[in-house]
């Protein structure tokens, strides 16, 4: 048996929902076009309870762990301290794929070879990583996080 108890006898047809949009309790309120206009001219900025201006909106930010200097300064690093452990031909490349852990204090770790034309090459790679200054570490909302970097390494033949 099906009572129908409380049951809305006014109940909006679809003309009248036009416009209206979907929430889970019923508000009497501005049609949507006008809820901006109405927003930018309340109070010019200002709590209405204590005129005090608004808390300002956070804004989230981060930024990528970089070697000191920027990109410029760790392929000059590189450039300077690699040395090719065979023999290259003109032309000829050498490249080995490293991946590292930067810590929240810049220090360089977990350093693990992805891809590599060489055992020689991959040991070059790590030698001269190990050297290396801190890093400037990556932050997020201020906060200095550890994060993971990949680069590719390049030897490459000279005349």
């Amino acid at each position: 048996m099906i009572v129908r108890d409380n049951v809305p006898t006014d109940v909006p047809t679809q003309v009248d929902l036009k416009g209206s949009e979907i929430s889970d309790h019923t508000t009497i309120g501005l049609p949507s076009n006008d809820v901006q206009t109405a927003i930018n001219g309340i109070n010019n900025g200002l709590n209405e309870k204590d005129n005090e201006p608004k808390e300002k909106e956070i804004m989230l930010s981060r930024s990528d762990a970089q070697f000191p200097g920027g990109k410029e300064a760790f392929a000059k690093f590189l450039t300077k301290n690699l040395i090719a452990p065979n023999e290259l031909e003109a032309g000829e490349k050498k490249v080995v794929l490293v991946h590292f852990k930067v810590s929240e204090d810049g220090t360089i770790s977990k350093v693990e070879i992805l891809q590599s034309d060489g055992e020689d090459y991959s040991e070059e790679v790590i030698r001269v990583l190990g050297k290396m200054p801190k890093w400037v570490p990556a932050t997020q909302n201020g906060i200095k996080v550890a994060t993971w970097f990949t680069q590719p390494v390049s030897f490459i033949g000279v005349e």
